[in-house]
């Protein structure tokens, strides 16, 4: 009994072992897919506008104590960076560049100002608020306005304004409980027409198919007609050309007799002449 326990709780181990050995496979897997997403790309010319961003990466490393999902954050930058550089004239997106991201971060910068920070505002970007935002940002940059506050600025979602829900008055009531009636009296109407009419096909189907039915047994019935006169005919033909061929026989068999006759006679005519 101690040994089958011993021998259980090894299995489990190896067991344990094996999926987790699976599982840093997996995530390694995952990671390589994920970063072979962010293309590496020539650097640009200098007039370029560069946006910096520092993006968390290799999640599974601190998976112990977050829930980040690296493709999530790998696909948010690909998409700001294709509406930044195809909306933004002569702009250029870094992904962390030349440094080492911190956990949990989506920052972007320009020329070492935070235009956007995931860990200010606990929020990721909405990119296609970014372009707007980034626009204003260079507008200050370039205006010598307070760039500082983009830094903690959050993006506002529209919300279209509530509807105020009118209460139903006994009217409106009575005439939608009249309009429900009419609709489900309408419904009825139209499946009892329905019913009737595929009723009304399968009466002239199962018509069809009797008629076909019949007209195939008088085929049948004219077919077995024809076949039998046809044997009857042959029949007779048979019979008469026997009966011509008896006939024929007799007629040979009767001309016989009459030349053995005549013969005979001959023959007893000799012999009187002789005895004479």
């Amino acid at each position: 009994m101690a040994e089958q326990e011993s021998q259980e709780k090894i299995e489990l181990q190896e067991e344990q072992i094996e999926n987790s050995q699976k599982q840093t496979q997996n995530q390694e897997n995952s990671q390589q897919k994920q970063k072979r997403k962010v293309q590496v790309r020539e650097v640009p010319s200098e007039n370029t506008l560069i946006f910096d961003f520092e993006v968390c990466q290799n999640c599974q490393e601190h998976s112990w104590c977050t829930h980040h999902d690296e493709e999530k954050y790998v696909q948010i930058f690909l998409e700001c960076q294709k509406l930044i550089e195809s909306q933004i004239q002569n702009s250029y997106c870094t992904f962390n560049e030349g440094i080492k991201p911190s956990t949990g971060s989506f920052e972007i910068r320009h020329q070492g100002i935070l235009i956007y920070s995931k860990k200010n505002t606990q929020l990721f970007p909405q990119p296609s608020l970014l372009v707007e935002r980034i626009k204003k940002f260079l507008d200050d940059l370039e205006n010598n306005g307070d760039v500082s506050k983009w830094a903690k600025k959050k993006e506002v979602k529209y919300q279209p304004p509530k509807q105020k829900k009118e209460r139903e008055t006994f009217q409106s009531y009575m005439k939608k409980r009249e309009e429900e009636e009419k609709r489900q009296k309408e419904e009825k109407e139209q499946a009892r027409i329905l019913g009737e009419q595929e009723e009304q096909k399968k009466r002239e189907e199962e018509q069809r198919r009797q008629e076909q039915q019949q007209k195939e047994e008088e085929e049948k019935k004219k077919k077995e007609e024809q076949e039998k006169e046809e044997k009857r005919i042959e029949q007779e033909k048979i019979e008469n050309e026997r009966l011509a061929e008896e006939e024929k026989k007799m007629k040979e068999q009767q001309e016989q007799q009459v030349q053995q006759q005549k013969e005979q006679q001959e023959g007893n005519q000799e012999q009187n002449q002789s005895g004479e």
